[in-house]
């Protein structure tokens, strides 16, 4: 898989949320579950929670064909999303 982003988008991102996008190789989509999808500006955004390391994340991804994932944002999961995320694995 690959992943791209807009640079300014990462380091504000990481200022935010303090999680940098670079860490998306370590998400495991085997244990993802889509929440949520939308279209907006024009593209079809999708809201996944699945863990990095130990931790529960939340990114907001768009396809760019089939091998290619752009980061739109990137942040620990909150409780409702961590529920929801168990719901599918348990």
């Amino acid at each position: 898989m690959n992943y791209e982003w807009d640079e300014a988008k990462r380091i504000s991102n990481k200022a935010k949320h303090g999680v940098d996008f670079a860490n998306m190789p370590k998400f495991d989509w085997n244990f993802a579950v889509c929440l949520d999808a939308q279209l907006v500006e024009g593209e079809a955004r999708e809201l996944w929670i699945g863990p990095i390391d130990a931790a529960l994340f939340a990114v907001v991804s768009v396809e760019r064909g089939q091998n290619t994932i752009r980061i739109v944002s990137l942040r620990r999961a909150t409780n409702p999303e961590i529920a929801s995320w168990r719901k599918e694995f348990q």
